[in-house]
């Protein structure tokens, strides 16, 4: 039986699509069948991120207004055979639009292992709508004042609607930002949101520049997602710091500044 995961924030532009993205891959290296949902109506980008924006004949409003099958309205990942995507390019009409999707979703359960759904950003409509129709919830935030905030409030509105497995993935994290104490570090934000923390995903240019495209293995982002997609599937939890290059004495004093911040194991 699927898995159902929305992946929420209270802020645009933490990376919740990328990570939509690029965790479902991950996730496929892991022998996962994935189902990816572009939830948001209106800024809809998840096409573009996997690299399929061809105008596909059907999508998410198609579906919802009867006009196709779900089946006929899913499109594969150029890059991961076991990931399939479900874009959203118009705005849907009609108020049972969540008991439709549920409908839907009903037959996919067995198929896939995972349905992801990209909820759009904020608390409205788009973000209870795909918050009815699953089981569990991922907020990613960025580990500053700012995100952080809108992710506490995202929580307690999960809470409120009665979705127990809450996880928090930290996106965009800057190591030497923790260790100045320039940004919230690791252990900081998961005692702030009172929630496990199931991946780290440093800040990394491959993610920036991947176009659509499967990003390389030797790269911090890769290794990061793959650790987070075996933390979400096995639910043990292991983050890795990252290597950063610091040289000299006072290099090596912020290594182990580094282990410090994200050893969540020993709370």
């Amino acid at each position: 039986m699927a898995r159902v995961i929305s992946i929420v924030s209270g802020k645009g532009g933490v990376g919740k699509t990328t990570v939509a993205c690029y965790l479902s891959r991950a996730l496929s290296k892991l022998n996962k069948r994935v189902l990816v949902i572009d939830g948001d109506y209106s800024l809809n980008n998840l096409d573009i991120t996997f690299g399929t924006d061809c105008n596909p004949n059907y999508d998410l409003s198609d579906f919802l207004q009867g006009r196709c099958r779900l089946k006929q309205a899913l499109i594969s990942d150029p890059v991961s055979r076991d990931v399939m995507i479900l874009t959203s390019d118009r705005t849907p009409v009609g108020a049972n639009g969540t008991e439709y999707l549920k409908a839907g979703l009903t037959s996919f359960l067995r198929v896939f292992d995972y349905i992801l759904i990209d909820a759009p950003a904020g608390i409205d409509e788009g973000f209870l709508r795909a918050v009815d129709v699953s089981n569990e919830a991922l907020v990613v935030t960025t580990p500053y004042p700012p995100s952080l905030r809108d992710a506490d409030k995202v929580i307690s509105l999960l809470e409120g609607n009665k979705i127990d497995k809450i996880s928090v993935l930290v996106n965009r994290a800057r190591p030497d930002l923790m260790i100045d104490g320039r940004c919230f570090s690791v252990l900081q934000i998961q005692d702030l949101l009172c929630r496990k923390i199931v991946g780290v995903i440093p800040e990394d240019d491959a993610l920036l520049t991947s176009n659509g495209g499967d990003i390389k293995k030797h790269t911090r982002a890769y290794k990061a997602l793959l650790e987070t997609a075996k933390n979400i599937d096995t639910g043990k939890i292991k983050i890795t710091p990252p290597k950063v290059g610091f040289s000299g004495l006072l290099g090596n004093l912020k290594k182990g500044g580094i282990l410090n911040n994200y050893d969540i194991q020993k709370q």
